[in-house]
């Protein structure tokens, strides 16, 4: 059963293009799945830890595609 949904948008605005990357998140009773903007989907658990990690990997991604 889903429980919730949120979209993710990690920005970075420069002076002549702004990057962005998007994300959903589906909060379920079991886990979370996040679905990136090409289609891909990471299953992960509720550990916040977890969930933490993940987001901060795709801050890191964000970064490594402004360079």
């Amino acid at each position: 059963m889903l429980i919730a949904n949120f979209k993710v948008n990690i920005m970075t605005s420069g002076y002549e293009l702004i990057i962005r990357s998007q994300m959903m998140i589906q909060i379920s009773e079991k886990n979370l799945k996040v679905i990136s903007k090409d289609g891909k989907v990471v299953t992960i658990s509720h550990e916040p830890q977890e969930l933490r990690d993940f987001l901060l990997g795709q801050i890191s991604l964000h970064q490594v595609k402004q360079l």
